[in-house]
């Protein structure tokens, strides 16, 4: 199957910058030719009109499971979030739940232009959540939450945590170049020494990626150090847990010797800046990060804590919130939408398969009509991506070449049922209920 995407605004963020307008070839799942004007070579023909063209963004932690709780865990700082609302919710999943939560919460990422997530995933059931991320054809990485402390309905003993982890890392990672496996420590807090260690070991043999929380709240990061005797980053790196393969949710609560750490290892780091916001919590480091060749990429982390899936809020929020303390100049929209796109894909190690708009890469594109209400008239495109666009302004998507969205509808599932089922779940699994 050939496609022709013709006469759009074409916004490569590959290294050179380059935006041009023109036409983009698909050939099955990937990119086989970008030029000014390519002749009729397709099957099918799209007329884009001077459409802006994007590579499809990246969603580098969300919680596909805590979707359902969307507005459940209201007024409360990390550590109470958790244990008084988000541990007994996600205690309570059930097959189904966990299905239509993860529904749910792809549906709004596609619709919001996201071609690939970082799911941070489930401790029971988790398979479900796989399994429907690959039947939506959107890109992802994914993992089984381990902890084997703290709430006593969702810790397991470590052999459990690892032999399923394992399990599943087997049976699906690196699947049709689609979905990656990582290992997924929930955090210090939940996991014990003995656990994140063998976390590091089977990192190392297998060759896949471990992602986790850390340094998100002061008290958290505080009970961390009375537990360890170290700062966080000085305990991961005791145990081994930095590095290329190592990437951390939050790090709002660093210090610099932890930032040295951090770049000396290569490790990477995910911005939540609404959650960090909406939770209290505070700030990351983040220009001092980029300053430093940090790869950060960006996420909406889970519906209850944002409290939406959004990646056009994320963007701007990430863009803004820093500007008073380190500077007009810094997070301008270009480097924002390489947290957003190529940056999170450096993340998953994917860098060479997504993330820029470049031959023989696959074919996640994002189209986005500017000429609306909200954001039109623009000179600068990447301004009118990050400070005006919004999800309304995405008409299709495509993963692997295949079209998941068009017209800002989704393709692949009917909306008003998944509704229809997220509200008697909802209502028949969690409502009022508590374990």
């Amino acid at each position: 199957m050939r496609l022709l995407l013709k006469n759009g605004i074409i916004i490569s963020m590959n290294p050179q910058k380059e935006i041009m307008k023109g036409d983009i070839l698909i050939e099955n799942d990937k990119i086989k030719k970008i030029e000014k004007k390519i002749e009729n070579e397709a099957d099918e023909i799209i007329e884009l009109s001077e459409r802006v063209v994007l590579p499809g963004f990246v969603q580098s932690h969300v919680h596909l499971s805590q979707t359902i709780f969307r507005n459940s865990a209201e007024n409360r700082k990390l550590l109470e979030w958790l244990e008084e609302r988000i541990y007994p919710l996600e205690s309570l999943h059930t097959p189904e739940s966990l299905r239509i939560s993860a529904m749910l919460g792809i549906t709004e990422m596609l619709k919001s232009g996201v071609t690939t997530i970082v799911d941070f995933g489930s401790v029971k059931y988790y398979e479900e959540v796989i399994e429907t991320i690959y039947e939506a054809g959107i890109r992802a990485g994914v993992g089984k939450i381990m902890m084997d402390k703290g709430f006593e309905g969702l810790r397991e003993k470590i052999d459990t945590a690892i032999d399923e982890s394992v399990s599943l890392l087997e049976k699906w990672h690196n699947k049709e170049k689609r979905i990656f496996y990582l290992l997924e420590p929930r955090f210090v807090l939940s996991s014990s020494f003995e656990l994140l260690r063998e976390t590091v070991k089977i990192s190392e043999s297998k060759n896949v990626k471990i992602h986790t929380h850390t340094s998100e709240n002061k008290q958290e990061t505080e009970k961390v150090k009375e537990i360890t005797g170290m700062l966080p980053f000085e305990y991961y790196e005791k145990i081994g847990m930095v590095g290329k393969n190592v990437f951390f949710a939050h790090a709002v609560y660093i210090e610099q010797k932890e930032i040295e750490i951090i770049k000396k290892t290569k490790t990477g780091i995910v911005h939540c800046p609404i959650t960090n916001l909406k939770l209290g919590s505070g700030i990351a480091p983040v220009p001092i990060l980029l300053r430093n060749k940090i790869n950060v990429g960006i996420g909406s982390d889970g519906a209850p804590a944002n409290n939406n899936l959004d990646i056009f809020q994320e963007m701007k929020t990430a863009s803004l919130i820093h500007r008073p303390f380190y500077g007009i100049d810094e997070l301008d929209a270009f480097s924002v939408l390489e947290m957003a796109t190529v940056n999170g894909a450096r993340l998953l190690g994917i860098e060479n398969i997504t993330g820029t708009i470049e031959e023989e890469k696959k074919a996640d594109l994002v189209i986005l009509n500017l000429e609306k209400i909200n954001s039109f008239p623009y000179t600068d495109l990447y301004s009118a991506i990050v400070f005006s666009a919004s999800s309304s302004n995405v008409e299709m998507v495509f993963v692997d070449g295949r079209m998941l969205v068009k017209n800002g509808k989704l393709l692949i599932w009917d909306e008003e049922k998944i509704l229809k089922n997220a509200k008697s779940i909802f209502k028949k699994t969690f409502l009022n209920k508590r374990r």
